[in-house]
């Protein structure tokens, strides 16, 4: 699903290739499990609540979102999970509108866990956002 906004079998170079894959993201999130963050978006006070950032430049990244939505029927019901393209961002002001009250972000992708309206933890980089996933119960 994610991972198929970097197929190119036509060999397209990889500029326009990625601007496609920024571009099509929102659609691909509305056909997924989760709900896509708007940096508006307020936390909400009850529950879990996941916040995911990736760059869809990343196929690792856009994996590791194919790989959490494989696994929803394990979090469905417990967590809520909104993504966002970091992309989106210009810098870390922009980045905190998305996950609040981040610090400074040094690599992607980046997930911060809320519970009950609470940030509980945060990480950035592909390995340490897997492990708090997995965890979280949102991976298997």
């Amino acid at each position: 699903m994610f991972h198929e906004l970097l197929d190119n079998p036509k060999g397209n170079e990889p500029g326009p290739l990625q601007s496609n894959a920024h571009r099509l993201f929102p659609s691909v999130v509305k056909k997924s499990h989760f709900e896509r963050r708007l940096p508006s978006d307020p936390v909400p006070s009850d529950g879990k609540y996941i916040i995911l950032g990736i760059a869809t430049y990343s196929p690792e990244e856009l994996q590791l979102l194919d790989d959490v939505e494989a696994a929803h029927q394990h979090w469905d019901k417990a967590s809520k999970v909104v993504v966002f393209d970091v992309m989106e961002c210009r810098d870390m002001n922009d980045m905190r509108g998305y996950v609040p009250p981040l610090g400074v972000v040094v690599q992607t992708p980046v997930v911060a866990f809320w519970d009950g309206g609470k940030l509980v933890e945060s990480q950035t980089g592909l390995r340490m956002t897997r492990e708090l996933l997995q965890n979280r119960g949102l991976l298997r």
